[in-house]
């Protein structure tokens, strides 16, 4: 009877504590199961989105054409967000929407003629805007202001001056929450099968991320570790690296706290350093001489090294520092999985800091046929400001998303920290190797200069050229 009497009172409890549980909010988390690449196209019907009721407009059937600068990447499987976007827009008001099958240099001589092939540019860095709107490719949003409601809060206004040339808007930067922030921000991709068989254990690196130990000593002693010479040639055969790109300056400057680029107190982009621009320059450096890096530049014979990705791929580089939205692509014929991992910190920092250059804008083409045009610019403000309806649909598109870019645990870690916008520091050094000015360090690698006499050498030209894109309109 007593052990019966104590069934009941166990049975009791467990009922009410499972009661009490039902009864708590449901709190959403991103999921913790590691991911795996698949072939599946995702296009979730789930997500929802704040757009107009469905009345609000009718395009009477009409098609409409958005040129991307990443459309070639832009697949259902990896975009979930944008295609169940389109899919709403287009089944709400009555209308098709299509990317550009065409080129930059075909969409900018389409448009200068008023026929543009595209109606819409989308995600267009800065840096080239400026000439192809002094060329007439791209329509004044001032007659639009109604329809695209320049001062709705769904438009990002930080870089609302980028898109303003002569006081007269061209552009818009649409404030489309997390999702789109990590297209330009670097990590650190690791070719794990090459790890492995040179002795580094990539699941300890991992670790030391985790703990915030994954620091530039760690990293160069995993790539000092790599480096081989095969034939005894005393010439290395594999590599732990090739940090030298504007990609590998930038993203450890960047984990260093600082940059190179950056606006003064009154707003004006300058070209300017600090201590933790030159710490960097000198850890690569020494990373060159003590064998962990090869350089990018041989100086016997004048070639630079441009190899990195499809040495990386084959076995011949332990690491390669790249974008990571537009690069997980690449590698997807590796034999053996990549891992990911946040840049590492320097060694005085006690966080990991994101770098991100993108410049995402909207821009409408010139049309001859304005009234088709008035049409277009509904469109841009639907397209460009379509936010989540819930915080649940952001997060879950958002690991829908990078689950289909990810491997393993350790790629988990590295997109945590871009989710929740982590240290972000903006970075234009991109835009300006687009420009001209190749901040490629090769004199302070190869011990002619230092740190301290490049950067004061190259300082006036760097700022010249910033001066001529982008502090006349600012």
């Amino acid at each position: 009877m007593k052990l019966k009497n104590k069934c009941l009172i166990f049975i009791t409890v467990l009922l009410i504590v499972l009661f009490l549980v039902s009864c708590q909010p449901a709190v959403t988390v991103p999921p913790t199961a590691a991911p795996t690449k698949t072939a599946q196209a995702y296009n979730p019907d789930d997500y929802t989105f704040d757009l107009p009721e469905n009345d609000a407009y009718d395009f009477g059937g009409a098609t409409f054409t958005i040129a991307s600068y990443h459309a070639h990447y832009e697949q259902r499987e990896d975009f979930a967000r944008t295609y169940a976007l389109i899919d709403q827009i287009q089944s709400r008001y009555n209308c098709t929407i299509k990317w550009a099958p065409a080129g930059q240099p075909e969409l900018d001589t389409s448009a200068l003629v008023g026929l543009p092939i595209a109606d819409i540019a989308s995600s267009i860095m800065s840096h080239q805007f400026v000439s192809l709107i002094n060329a007439g490719v791209f329509s004044s949003l001032e007659p639009y202001k109604d329809k695209i409601k320049f001062d709705d809060a769904r438009w990002e206004p930080s870089t609302k001056s980028l898109w303003r040339v002569n006081d007269v808007q061209y552009g818009l930067t649409p404030k489309i929450q997390e999702l789109w922030k990590y297209h330009y921000v670097y990590c650190m991709f690791a070719n794990k099968m090459l790890l492995e068989n040179r002795g580094v254990d990539i699941n300890e690196l991992y670790a030391a991320q985790k703990k915030k130990e994954w620091n530039w000593s760690k990293f160069a002693e995993a790539a000092n570790k790599i480096t081989v010479d095969l034939n005894h040639d005393d010439l290395p055969d594999i590599y732990g690296c090739h940090a030298l790109g504007i990609d590998w300056v930038t993203a450890f400057m960047v984990s260093a706290g600082t940059n190179v680029l950056k606006n003064d107190e009154n707003g004006k982009l300058v070209f300017t350093f600090n201590q933790g621009v030159i710490d960097t320059l000198n850890f690569f450096t020494e990373l060159i001489r003590t064998g962990g890096s090869r350089s990018l530049y041989d100086s016997a014979s004048g070639v630079a090294y441009s190899g990195g990705s499809n040495d990386f791929i084959n076995g011949k580089l332990g690491f390669y520092v790249d974008v990571f939205q537009r690069t997980w692509a690449w590698f997807t014929e590796m034999a053996d999985p990549y891992g990911v991992l946040c840049i590492p910190m320097a060694n005085n920092m006690t966080e990991y800091y994101l770098d991100d250059s993108m410049s995402r804008g909207n821009f409408i083409y010139n049309h001859q046929d304005k009234e088709f045009e008035a049409k277009v610019a509904d469109l841009f403000y639907l397209y460009g400001t379509g936010l989540f309806s819930s915080p649940e649909d952001e997060s879950a598109c958002y690991w829908l998303e990078a689950e289909n870019r990810i491997f393993d645990e350790g790629s988990r870690y590295f997109l945590d920290r871009v989710y929740e916008r982590t240290n972000v520091i903006p970075t234009r050094n991109l835009e300006m190797l687009h420009n001209g000015l190749d901040l490629n360090f090769y004199d302070v690698m190869l011990g002619a200069k230092t740190p301290q006499e490049y950067l004061s050498e190259i300082a006036p030209v760097a700022q010249s050229a910033i001066d001529s894109y982008y502090n006349p309109f600012s």
